[in-house]
């Protein structure tokens, strides 16, 4: 004979949960184990009560269920099934690269790491409640210059396959840095290079010719 706390037909998993179950014999009980999903997520030997942890993460939304069995020392087997509820979940988000009231003065990537009960199916982004852009990965980069100057804010929207949602909203301020003003040039100005006027050499000094000497006369005796 089985008996089942924590869980039973009423029961809707929207968190987790803990059960027990208490089994008795016409010998001692060998072995009880609890089975969800077709994998066991709990068991034991030579013990006739067993807890157990039932997490809506790994269960589909919709129906669920449990598999309890019990065996005896003479072998006798007994098992039985527990249905219940199970609610959607929204999608688990993790957002690093910025974090509230952050002040960025550049571009600044954003990384989103997504999970939960249900595959991903969407995410999408939005400043200051505008435009919502629909991502095509995980990641994003805040582009400051666009932005602008002050205080901003980026919502981050996740959807799963269950129908639910998650927003995280992050608050943060740019602050550009200042706009270097420009600067004139200072003018190079050639000054002219002042060039040596050749200096005179003494004149030449003017030589004399050699004036011809007269021939001898010749006297007649």
């Amino acid at each position: 004979q089985l008996s089942i706390t924590g869980v039973n037909a009423d029961t809707v998993l929207s968190e987790a949960l803990t059960g027990n179950v208490l089994a008795v014999g016409q010998s001692a009980i060998s072995e009880v184990s609890v089975t969800a999903n077709g994998a066991e997520i709990a068991s034991g030997t030579d013990v006739d009560t067993l807890d157990f942890t039932l997490d809506p993460v790994d269960f589909a939304p919709g129906t669920g269920s449990i598999t309890v069995s019990a065996t005896d020392g003479n072998g006798a087997n007994t098992t039985e099934t527990v249905t219940f509820a199970v609610s959607a979940l929204p999608p688990t988000v993790e957002v690093s690269g910025i974090a509230p009231d952050d002040v960025i003065t550049d571009d600044t990537t954003v990384d989103i790491t997504a999970g939960g009960q249900t595959a991903i199916s969407g995410i999408s982004v939005s400043y200051d409640a505008g435009t919502i852009e629909t991502l095509t990965g995980t990641s994003f980069t805040i582009s400051a210059g666009d932005l602008g100057d002050g205080a901003h804010d980026v919502s981050i929207i996740v959807s799963n396959e269950g129908g639910q949602s998650t927003i995280v909203n992050v608050p943060f301020t740019v602050e550009l840095p200042p706009t270097p003003t420009p600067t004139d040039e200072p003018t190079t100005t050639v000054v002219p290079t002042e060039t040596t006027e050749p200096t005179e050499g003494p004149s030449p000094t003017a030589t004399d010719e050699d004036e011809p000497t007269a021939e001898p006369t010749a006297t007649l005796t």
